[in-house]
């Protein structure tokens, strides 16, 4: 039930609510940006073991919405894709235009790139729109060797029922919405 439950709110809250353009506006004005420590450490991470000193190539950001974490990636790759599945947030993002940055319509579970091209995955608050497995085939076909994903998003502080903290909602919430760092098993 709650597969299918999830399964049908993403498809309709992905078709209707980001589709509006209104919303895309509020979300590019108002949406949080991220800390400059979490880029740090996401590029820390993916250059752990380099030996070569290449600079990075592509970095995609899935749900990449009106671009707030995608314009922070440009500094650090020589190209970035946001990807959302919103044409009206891809038009939002698009009115703060950078060279290195394009922005793309698709999905986590059918990222627009080749296979083996990217050295970093972005999920910035959105992996729970996705479909799960899907979207892990998707990460093992386009990353490269040695590539990373870094899926995150902001902290639950309390998750309360009737006045009364419910400890293992809040942890299994915490836990689903955490930096998450792979290497890519790709050879």
């Amino acid at each position: 039930m709650r597969l299918y439950l999830g399964k049908l709110l993403r498809k309709v809250t992905n078709k209707h609510l980001f589709a509006n353009q209104g919303h895309a506006e509020l979300y590019l004005k108002y949406r949080p940006t991220y800390p400059d420590s979490l880029i740090s450490r996401i590029i820390e991470y993916l250059h752990q073991g380099r030996v070569d000193n290449k600079p990075d190539g592509l970095a995609v950001d899935v749900g990449c919405g009106s671009g707030q974490f995608t314009r922070s990636l440009g500094q650090h790759f020589d190209r970035v894709i946001g990807v959302d599945v919103s044409e009206s947030q891809l038009a939002s993002a698009r009115l703060v235009p950078r060279s290195n940055i394009e922005y793309l319509s698709g999905s986590g579970e059918s990222i627009p790139v080749s296979n083996g091209s990217t050295d970093l995955i972005t999920c910035a608050m959105c992996i729970h729109w996705l479909d799960f497995p899907k979207f892990c085939d998707e990460v093992q076909r386009v990353l490269k060797p040695n590539g990373c994903i870094a899926a995150f998003g902001y902290e639950m502080q309390c998750c309360r029922v009737n006045g009364k903290k419910v400890e293992k909602i809040e942890e299994a919430y915490n836990k689903s919405l955490y930096f998450i760092c792979n290497k890519s098993n790709q050879s």
